[in-house]
């Protein structure tokens, strides 16, 4: 992406990435209602037994984030393919083994920081999605919408869609598609607590992705992200902070060490 300013076209790019943001959450309310209404007729009991002990929009939440991203990804790979049909897709270039460590580091490195924020600020986020965990399990959600569906969804959203505009508009402002891909996203989770770690993440991922042009980085980022959250149902959150802390440091040494050496 060309750093040349552009400032028209930037604001058109903000714009439009905020309407398509604005779409992904509808879709995630619409698909939730529905979703929402069919387990509640055939899982009545389930239902009712969160919505007396979760805040109520929590439970919603679950049912649009679950149904929501799936229906999202249908649409979405839809749109790409129609866009593409002509022309030999973008999607998946080329990744060196050198970026796939350092997006691996970085991505551990991540999620202990988002363990150590979880437990720093005051919050009942901790035991409301322990609660919806259950929730889940009874209605029979799987691991692999929280962990595949949930992040090509949100990377197809807020990562290719929103560089896609970005260089539409030729805005030449890789700063601006960042920070917008980062706010857009921490936006759409809907919470508070999951702000910080959400713009970062965001941020992270729309470097790599701009940087390899390759949509598959940030989705597995993100689905490597909310695995290891997964995890931590069987595995101590200590345990795995100090093992993925450990790991992600010394890629990164060794990869900074590497550079060093190549250019002396």
């Amino acid at each position: 992406m060309k750093q040349k300013k552009n400032i028209k076209g930037t604001a058109l790019a903000v714009v439009l990435s905020c309407s398509v943001t604005l779409g992904f959450v509808i879709t995630q309310i619409v698909f939730g209602l529905i979703f929402t209404t069919v387990c509640t007729l055939k899982y009545p009991a389930a239902i009712a037994d969160a919505l007396k002990n979760t805040d109520k929009s929590a439970v919603f939440s679950l049912m649009a984030s679950f149904f929501g991203v799936f229906m999202t990804d249908v649409m979405a790979v839809f749109v790409i393919w129609l866009a593409n049909r002509k022309k030999k897709t973008e999607l998946f270039n080329p990744v060196n083994n050198k970026t796939i460590l350092t997006f691996t580091a970085v991505t551990m490195l991540l999620w202990v920081f988002n363990c150590f924020w979880s437990a720093a600020i005051p919050q009942t986020w901790g035991e409301d999605a322990r609660r919806l965990t259950e929730l889940a399990s009874k209605i029979n959600i799987t691991a692999f919408m929280l962990c595949f569906l949930s992040p090509l969804a949100e990377e197809l959203t807020f990562r290719y869609a929103v560089v896609k505009i970005f260089k539409h508009f030729k805005s030449g402002s890789t700063v601006f598609c960042i920070i917008t891909s980062a706010v857009l996203f921490a936006i759409a989770h809907g919470n508070i607590a999951q702000a910080v770690p959400a713009v970062i993440m965001g941020g992270l991922f729309a470097y790599f992705y701009i940087k390899t042009d390759n949509i598959a980085v940030p989705v597995a980022m993100h689905a490597f992200f909310n695995t290891s959250g997964e995890l931590t149902q069987f595995i101590p959150t200590v345990g795995m902070c100090g093992v993925y802390g450990v790991i992600g440091i010394l890629i990164l040494i060794t990869l900074l060490t590497t550079k060093r050496r190549q250019k002396q």
